[in-house]
């Protein structure tokens, strides 16, 4: 019921551009009429962002989290990335000895493809982040315990699994989820941190 985004309606519009772009060199029509319309102008939005004291709040209620979710928010907040770039870390991304951590690929999900690895989004996306000392004891405490599901799984654990968050079972997990766990975790503690 609501109307479309500037953006959508901005995504809409280059489609049928390029759609109508191929009508015109294959000889269907004459020129493209989409080209006579101006494409509507995304506004570019300021990323929301918590205050220092928040992020400190939210670091006091994550130390009763499950490991796994508390380590990707640490490392999520600390090194500034997508959802998808976490999703995509490998355990050769990260230099547990010299705390830093390279981002060089993004796991995405397709209906009917599944969850699969890109490259990043752009060249300026590939990038190597320093990280605190707190958040390589917390990847160390992690690791310990992932190598401890692994040893309890056996043969159900993926063989090929190199991704630092997976699912329950070592496949790479939905670029998705580390945002919904943590929309959920800001719902449930909502009237003391925004």
């Amino acid at each position: 019921d609501e109307p479309l985004s500037e953006k959508t309606i901005l995504q809409h519009h280059r489609l049928i551009s390029s759609i109508l772009t191929s009508a015109v060199q294959w000889q269907f029509i004459i020129n493209n009429p989409a080209s006579r319309v101006k494409a509507p102008r995304a506004e570019k939005k300021e990323a929301r962002y918590f205050e220092e004291d928040q992020v400190e709040y939210i670091f006091t209620l994550l130390q009763d989290a499950p490991i796994k979710y508390r380590a990707m928010i640490y490392l999520s907040l600390y090194g500034g990335m997508r959802m998808g770039e976490l999703a995509g870390l490998d355990w050769s991304d990260i230099d547990l000895e010299n705390n830093v951590l390279k981002i060089k690929q993004s796991s995405q999900y397709l209906p009917g493809e599944g969850v699969f690895t890109k490259e990043t989004k752009n060249y300026s996306s590939l990038r190597i982040i320093a990280l605190p000392n707190t958040v390589i004891a917390l990847m160390k405490e992690y690791k310990m315990w992932q190598n401890g599901e692994k040893a309890k799984l056996g043969d159900l654990w993926d063989k090929n699994s190199t991704r630092i968050f997976t699912t329950d079972h070592g496949t790479p997990m939905f670029p998705s989820t580390p945002s919904k766990w943590f929309t959920k975790f800001i719902k449930k503690h909502n009237e003391n941190i925004m």
